[in-house]
């Protein structure tokens, strides 16, 4: 293999991986706005048919602060830490507000009780061909910086 066939493919990896870089937030924009919507309402019909619902009890709660600058100054989010049950072991889940925290929240999740979220954001937990379509794309930029190093003759 040729000094220059090693330099066109690392070119093409480094081309590969910028490519990745820039069509990555196109990709989580695009999951959120076409992806999320539709399929959650599936997902959280799914969950109330495998009565994979849970209630969860709030057991502590506190201020989040910003400790970047030379004080730490408190954000107005609160920090909930909240505890549920499922087959007689118990888990905990954190979420955060800028409201009050309610006492008890519903939480569902599809196969893992460890992986619960509330019903609107269910779709983030489950696991979808995106990242595989993703990994895809990624090859497919690396493949054609490559092919079109090889063309050049530089």
């Amino acid at each position: 293999m040729s000094t220059e066939l090693i330099a066109k493919a690392i070119t093409a990896i480094a081309f590969g991986i910028v490519g990745a870089i820039v069509i990555t937030p196109i990709f989580i924009f695009l999951r959120k706005l076409f992806y999320g919507p539709f399929i959650n309402k599936k997902l959280v019909e799914k969950a109330k048919a495998k009565g994979n619902i849970v209630t969860a009890r709030l057991i502590k709660h506190y201020d989040q602060y910003d400790h970047s600058g030379q004080f730490s100054r408190t954000t107005g989010k609160e920090i909930g830490v909240y505890e549920y049950e499922v087959n007689g072991r118990k888990y905990k889940f954190r979420s955060i507000s800028i409201n009050k925290l309610p006492e008890e929240i519903t939480l569902y999740y599809l196969n893992n009780p460890r992986k619960v979220s509330f019903a609107k954001e269910l779709y983030v937990t489950e696991r979808s061909p995106w990242f595989k379509s993703f990994m895809a794309i990624c090859f497919i930029c690396w493949l054609i910086a490559f092919i079109c190093l090889i063309n050049m003759n530089i």
